[in-house]
């Protein structure tokens, strides 16, 4: 608890802990193509990440 007081001392605010309870990724079955499909909500620092990544 500690630790976290001194990452983010203003603490997480409701939307931002409603939205993490909210984020999912699904990784779908695998086809005879071998690909999945992939579906999900993110947060906005995932989706920053991945736009960075890409």
């Amino acid at each position: 608890m500690r630790l976290l007081s001194c990452v983010d001392p203003g603490g997480s605010s409701e939307d931002e802990r409603d939205r993490r309870r909210k984020s999912f990724v699904r990784l779908g079955l695998r086809g005879v193509d071998k690909t999945s499909a992939l579906t999900g909500l993110i947060d906005p620092e995932t989706r920053a990440c991945w736009k960075w990544c890409s």
